[in-house]
């Protein structure tokens, strides 16, 4: 009997990611035929790690999260992708799930998404905007591509997607002040690719965004349910999202003003 077992390359980018890397790949290990691990500018034991659990240890100058995670995907041999981030790792759940969903013959779906679980300040978030949080990671490697800004990528895929079961877990492991610079600089950056776009806001837009945000995780996303860390979660996003627009205010009053056509 012919049993129907495509091949699933993970992919995963990386940069000094000693501490974090093998949990990573410890979890995917039972089910994929091709590790990749793109590395950049790391001065720790990362490459070491990561070829000792099989992985292709791939070097590749710093590109911006999508195409780097793109140039990770063109590096795989398999049919099916799955990308991670080195400070993740997969459930049991979820991997019977990802066996069983490449497995099923004639599938007509090309890609899967499913949740994903953070752990912060030593507590698993359940609630809030944070959880479920489904993501799309496992696509069709001919058939899916990481779009989108300098942050928050996204693969877009052409064809059918299927939720299925189990978690991505994602181990922050960071202090409230590391997480509070990297996201100011999340913000800082996706308020350009919206300043780039065009798009634009009022003072009174922006104080009605932040709020609004508060609400929808704090209230409708039920993150009153994770205690005093649902609050402090949902107060976070709040404040990335006023900083972001006001940042995109800043950008408006910093460029140059246009010429005036009747100057001559």
């Amino acid at each position: 009997m012919n049993i129907y077992s495509p091949g699933l390359s993970v992919v995963i980018i990386a940069k000094n990611a000693e501490k974090i890397i093998t949990r990573c790949l410890q979890s995917v290990t039972p089910i994929a035929d091709e590790k990749i691990v793109v590395i950049n500018d790391c001065t720790d034991e990362t490459k070491i790690l990561a070829e000792s659990y099989g992985a292709k240890v791939v070097e590749h100058r710093w590109e911006g999260f999508r195409d780097q995670k793109n140039f990770a995907v063109d590096t795989a041999m398999h049919e099916w992708i799955l990308s991670l981030d080195a400070d993740e790792a997969i459930n049991e759940t979820l991997m019977t799930s990802i066996k069983s969903f490449i497995s099923t013959p004639n599938n007509p779906y090309v890609a899967a998404k499913f949740a994903r679980k953070t752990f912060f300040l030593h507590k698993w978030i359940s609630y809030g905007d944070w959880y479920p949080d489904y993501s799309l990671r496992l696509f069709k490697k001919d058939h899916g591509r990481f779009a989108g800004g300098r942050v928050h990528e996204r693969v877009e895929v052409n064809g059918k997607v299927r939720r299925i079961k189990g978690d991505i877990l994602h181990y922050s492991g960071e202090l409230p002040g590391e997480f509070i610079n990297r996201n100011a600089l999340y913000a800082d950056l996706a308020a350009r690719d919206l300043f780039e776009c065009k798009k634009k806001i009022s003072p009174l837009g922006a104080a009605i965004k932040a709020q609004w945000t508060f609400f929808h995780s704090y209230i409708l996303k039920f993150g009153f349910l994770d205690g005093p860390i649902g609050y402090f979660v949902a107060k976070l996003k709040s404040f990335f999202t006023l900083y972001k627009y006001t940042r995109l205010l800043n950008f408006y009053e910093e460029a140059p003003l246009p010429e005036n056509p009747n100057k001559y």
